[in-house]
């Protein structure tokens, strides 16, 4: 079943707009090599330092500030030694997300991340102390100490955090819900761990990382360049799940 939806979801997205297989291949097949390997410590951290700056934003605002942030936050030490002057600086910059609590929040991530490289060794050593991928016990572990070591990682972007790291996980956020619950594969929206079952479910049938799951189903329904299952006016003419989707029948 849930090989089928997914297939169904691929093609709908291809069709809108008249995609190749192979150009939707292009444009997506990245996604699929983004599983839990060992990364240099930078690398986590352009990860995480994100997490503060998409909570609450829509995700094309944060992706036009994208070279800004990078230049702004280049390495956790770099980050991990900025100054209130450091602060200043940047909030008085017009092209910056002024946003004084992210900002705060990513040096405070940054001191929180050197300290933890202090201890373990690498930021990999910590998260393989937990042993994630052996477990789910374990995974919520490690989803639990993330949450205490560092800002902004709340009860969604938490998952954010360890879905873009690799982890079978995937993010639970507001689109992949809506998605969810019109399909009746969960129960009502906000329930996280419910969809985050249903999307290891896809993982299983489909071989596909849970990565690429992820993006594909954000890019389903979010709007944008591909969108289609919208919060509100959604393109059920281009979708090919109606005959399960529960919006489409109170229509």
């Amino acid at each position: 079943m849930y090989k089928e939806i997914f297939q169904k979801i691929e093609s709908a997205l291809m069709a809108n707009y008249q995609l190749s297989k192979e150009e939707f291949d292009e444009e997506f097949d990245s996604f699929k090599n983004l599983t839990y390997s060992e990364k240099t410590d930078n690398e986590y951290f352009d990860i995480l330092k994100f997490i503060p700056f998409y909570a609450g934003f829509k995700a094309e605002t944060v992706w036009k500030k994208y070279e800004l942030l990078n230049n702004y936050f280049p390495d956790y030490k770099t980050v991990a030694s900025y100054t209130k002057e450091k602060v200043d600086l940047m909030m008085n910059d017009k092209e910056m997300i002024k946003n004084i609590k992210k900002i705060n929040s990513t040096i405070k991530n940054a001191r929180r991340f050197e300290r933890l490289v202090e201890q373990y060794g690498s930021i990999h050593n910590y998260f393989e102390s937990f042993k994630p991928n052996e477990s789910a016990e374990n995974l919520m572990m490690l989803k639990s100490s993330l949450q205490y070591n560092f800002s902004y990682l709340g009860e969604i972007t938490v998952y954010h955090f360890m879905t873009e790291i690799g982890l079978n996980v995937i993010k639970p956020d507001r689109v992949l819900q809506r998605i969810f619950a019109r399909l009746d594969l969960i129960t009502e929206r906000e329930q996280l761990f419910e969809s985050i079952l249903i999307g290891r479910k896809f993982a299983e049938e489909t071989g596909y990382p849970i990565r690429y799951i992820d993006v594909i189903f954000v890019v389903y329904g979010q709007i944008g360049k591909y969108g289609i299952c919208f919060e509100e006016n959604p393109k059920c003419e281009l979708c090919l799940l109606t005959d399960r989707c529960n919006y489409y029948k109170k229509t």
